[in-house]
């Protein structure tokens, strides 16, 4: 494999998977009821062990949602293709291109927003960046969990704070407020430090469309101590099993198992 490259953006159901020497990645995106799927992705995986995941939510709250997702996919692309292979110069062409998506929305579509996951992958390493209520889970092979974005919502900031226990906020009925989006001013994007991982540890993005029904611990019945094609079969169960809930919402992932 030289260079693997999943780009989704507007498609109806989409589920693709393909194994690296150093792990297995798996997408899956599902329309809900918009007149496109506002949520997108891309994956950009090099055969030398580096890889990078986007995956974004065009806020369904906002006119064309899909231009917004569709703005920062592009900009990050052009990016990860010159800079995946190097490690600084990707955190700082990472960061170039969620500004430059951010002004492009503000400037082009005005009023629409998003809110993104990413994942900076080398080898057994990683760095998770968010903004928004995108998710990023990072679980080791035992099933504990080693880090988790902070979702930019009034529930997310106080379950970070210790006002809200976990298990309250995960159907809280205000959690689909968002404060932080691209488009909307003033931005904070949030970058975790690079962690490092170990075989069988298990990466998850995921859009509030798919998890907005979920625990933890239904994520983790579902891929712990499971090969990786039955995890990510059990992962799309989720996805489709969702697609009568009331709101009706675009939902997707990416898993990525350490290999």
């Amino acid at each position: 494999m030289e260079r693997e490259i999943v780009e989704v953006l507007r498609q109806e159901k989409w589920l693709e998977s393909f194994s690296t020497l150093y792990g297995n990645f798996g997408m899956y995106s599902r329309m809900g009821s918009h007149e496109f799927n506002e949520d997108a992705g891309l994956c950009i995986a090099e055969s030398s062990g580096e890889m990078a995941l986007g995956l974004v939510d065009g806020m369904g709250g906002h006119a064309h949602g899909d231009i917004a997702a569709e703005l920062l996919i592009k900009v990050l692309k052009k990016e990860w293709l010159k800079n995946l292979r190097e490690d600084k110069a990707l955190i700082a062409s990472t960061i170039k291109a969620i500004e430059n998506a951010h002004a492009q929305i503000k400037r082009k579509v005005p009023g629409a927003g998003a809110a993104m996951a990413m994942a900076l992958i080398r080898k057994r390493q990683v760095r998770i960046l968010n903004i928004g209520d995108v998710v990023g889970w990072l679980f080791s092979r035992n099933g504990d969990l080693k880090y988790e974005t902070t979702q930019h919502s009034p529930i997310g900031y106080a379950v970070e704070s210790g006002l809200i226990e976990k298990e309250i906020s995960e159907h809280h009925e205000e959690s689909h407020f968002v404060l932080n989006a691209l488009g909307h001013s003033p931005l904070k994007i949030e970058m975790s430090e690079k962690i490092s991982c170990k075989k069988g540890d298990m990466l998850l993005l995921a859009t509030d469309g798919f998890y907005e029904s979920l625990t933890l611990a239904d994520v983790m019945e579902r891929v712990h101590r499971r090969k990786f094609d039955h995890s990510l079969f059990q992962l799309t169960a989720i996805g489709d099993g969702n697609v009568e809930n009331i709101a009706r919402d675009d939902a997707s992932f990416m898993f990525y198992r350490f290999g």
